[in-house]
C-alpha cells in the first residue's frame, strides 16, 4: 500500500490512474446529464427553480412526501458520512506529508489505534477558518462558485483563484 505521494508511487500507479481518469471524465458528466434530464421530466420547472434539494423533490413527486422526506434524510446522513471520511483522509494526508518531512512533525502523532487525531484537529481548524471564504446566500450560488473554482484550478492550476472572496 502506498502511503505517500512519492514519484515512484505515481509512476507505479500511473496507468491505473490514467484509466480511471479516462473512465471518470466521461461517466460523471453523462450521469449528471442523465439525472438532470430525468429530474426535469418529473418536477415542474418553476418548482425545480425554487428548490435546493432537487433529488429529494423528485422523490416527493415520484412517491409521496413521507418517502421523499426519508430519502432526503438519508441523503443528509450520506453527506455526513462522506464528510467524516474526508476528515480521516485529509488527516492521513497531513500525517503522510509530515512523515515525508513536508509538514511539521506534530502531524505524525497518532493515538493508540493509529488514528492521527492531532492532524485531524489541526486540519479541521484550518478548514473551519477557510470555510467563510466561500459562503454564499443560496445553494445555487455556492455550487456555481465551487464549479468556477474547480474549473479555474483545472484550466490554470498555476494561477491563484482571484474570483474567490478573501483569496486574492
Amino acid at each position: 500500500m502506498c502511503r505517500s505521494f512519492s514519484k515512484e508511487a505515481i509512476c507505479t500507479r500511473g496507468s491505473g490512474l490514467a484509466q480511471l481518469s479516462a473512465q471518470t471524465s466521461t461517466s460523471v458528466p453523462e450521469g449528471l446529464l442523465l439525472s438532470t434530464t430525468v429530474i426535469q421530466g418529473i418536477v415542474p420547472n418553476a418548482e425545480l427553480a425554487r428548490s435546493t434539494g432537487h433529488f429529494g423533490l423528485a422523490c416527493v413527486h415520484m412517491f409521496n412526501p413521507t418517502i421523499g422526506s426519508v430519502i432526503m434524510a438519508l441523503a443528509v446522513m450520506a453527506c455526513l458520512g462522506s464528510l467524516l471520511g474526508w476528515q480521516f483522509t485529509i488527516a492521513m494526508t497531513g500525517k503522510s506529508a509530515a512523515d515525508d518531512r513536508m509538514f511539521p512533525t506534530f502531524f505524525t502523532k497518532v493515538n493508540r489505534m493509529g488514528a492521527p487525531i492531532t492532524s485531524m484537529i489541526v486540519m479541521g481548524v484550518v478548514q473551519t477558518g477557510l470555510a467563510p471564504t466561500t459562503i454564499s446566500p443560496t445553494l445555487s450560488e455556492q455550487r456555481s462558485l465551487d464549479r468556477a473554482a474547480a474549473g479555474r484550478h483545472h484550466l490554470r492550476p498555476d494561477q491563484p483563484a482571484r474570483h474567490l472572496p478573501l483569496l486574492g
